[in-house]
């Protein structure tokens, strides 16, 4: 097995950023930085994640695009091993790890990724994205699904937008959603630290419904204080 990472954006291209996520998530694994997209471009992909399986002729056999299909590739995996060596004992397939994952499951529409930049960002407030400059946004609703609004002073750069530093006043991104948990990519710049509050339908988010990385001080305000890139799931 191969790992190829092919980043999304410009911050993923960081080696460190790689180095540590290979040792959070316990990959052991050889991967390679496909920064250039040699790889990406050789097999035509257009998805992120992707999975190739690849028989012992240098054959493609198998493919499948997004997540889930687990147990598909699984067997697929199996289907191959056997080719090679037809008497070979293996385990019966795992069984689904997430119950989105098993036998009839009903799976519902839901949100399709936002980017928050100017070069692929959907912004539904009225006066669109100022490029590279900071504006002071309004966001007098009403909110539609598959566009972000904006509040406050933000500067919008080509994969993100960003509250200045030292700018009075609140700042806020709003989202309509339909699903189960939302995660957001933040970084502060510089290494400093900042507070983002998080709130739901107006109120501030229930603890049952909050990700691991929000915390609530005494009066049950959620938020989250980091000092590098999270993702903040409500």
């Amino acid at each position: 097995m191969v790992g190829v990472h092919a980043p999304e954006f410009s911050f993923a291209k960081e080696l460190d950023g790689v180095k540590r996520a290979i040792e959070t998530f316990g990959i052991e694994y050889p991967v390679v930085m496909d920064n250039g997209y040699a790889i990406w471009q050789a097999y035509a992909n257009r998805y992120w994640p992707a999975k190739y399986l690849v028989d012992k002729d240098g054959y493609i056999r198998y493919y499948h695009f997004g997540e889930g299909g687990y147990d598909e590739t699984e067997r697929a995996i199996q289907t191959l091993l056997r080719e090679i060596l037809p008497e070979m004992q293996l385990p019966a397939l795992m069984a689904p790890v997430r119950d989105t994952d098993a036998p009839g499951a009903a799976c519902y529409r839901v949100t399709p990724e936002l980017y928050l930049g100017y070069q692929r960002g959907r912004i539904g407030n009225h006066t669109g994205l100022v490029p590279k400059q900071t504006a002071n946004y309004n966001d007098i609703g009403p909110h539609a699904e598959g566009y972000f609004y904006l509040s406050g002073e933000w500067t919008a750069d080509e994969e993100h937008v960003m509250k200045p530093w030292g700018s009075a006043g609140e700042s806020t991104v709003t989202i309509k959603y339909t699903a189960k948990e939302v995660n957001l990519v933040m970084n502060p710049l510089l290494g400093r630290t900042c507070r983002v509050f998080v709130t739901q339908d107006g109120e501030p988010i229930a603890k049952e419904d909050a990700g691991d990385d929000v915390v609530f001080d005494e009066s049950g305000q959620g938020s989250s204080t980091w000092t590098a890139r999270v993702c903040i799931g409500w």
